[in-house]
């Protein structure tokens, strides 16, 4: 960031492109340099060099994971749904949208994943008694019938096991360590 800062590109992309998550640097390390060039409108030579260093970063950040989709579809699907440590939980998936980088979420993985998310829990129910044919031509003219052929499935993970807590609960125990609890001592 402290490059960024001091208008070194070159330095910028060399460093992201050695870092540990270079596909989430590149996106945060491009969203800052979109933003700097904003700021910085009325120096043209900054704008436009930082306007090309943001375009360049986001580029190999979707080209970094093209790669990975051409030679592992599911390690690149992968590679979009895992938790990031450094960004407070958020998938590369979801720091795409966040910093409207546009190549990235219009790439087929995070299509996929968005897909995932938006009608992953919807599923039809068969009727043997209505041929296929019939149940579309009656959903296109007739918006109830979708209600009878479509339902939603309830996720068990979320709701068996889990207490929920209240907002500012959670808050609190965001930053705080874990309790060390004491093993029960087997000698009495």
């Amino acid at each position: 960031i402290w490059c960024l800062l001091l208008h070194r590109p070159e330095v910028v992309r060399c460093l992201c492109a050695f870092s540990d998550q270079p596909v989430a640097f590149a996106l945060v390390l491009s969203r800052l340099a979109k933003s700097l060039a904003r700021e910085s409108h009325d120096w043209f030579f900054y704008e436009e060099s930082l306007q090309r260093l943001a375009d360049s970063l986001s580029g190999s950040a979707v080209s970094l994971v093209d790669k990975v989709h051409r030679t592992s579809p599911n390690k690149a699907y992968q590679l979009l749904c895992q938790p990031l440590e450094g960004f407070h939980g958020a998938t590369l998936s979801q720091l795409a949208f966040q910093f409207n980088i546009r190549g990235l979420v219009a790439h087929e993985s995070c299509q996929r994943w968005v897909h995932r998310l938006l009608y992953g829990q919807l599923q039809t129910c068969s009727s043997s008694f209505l041929p296929r044919w019939l149940k579309t031509l009656l959903a296109a003219v007739f918006i109830l019938p979708i209600r009878w052929w479509i339902c939603v499935r309830s996720n068990l993970s979320i709701h068996s096991g889990f207490e929920k807590k209240s907002p500012t609960a959670a808050l609190l125990e965001m930053g705080r360590q874990p309790k060390r609890v004491r093993a029960i001592s087997t000698y009495r």
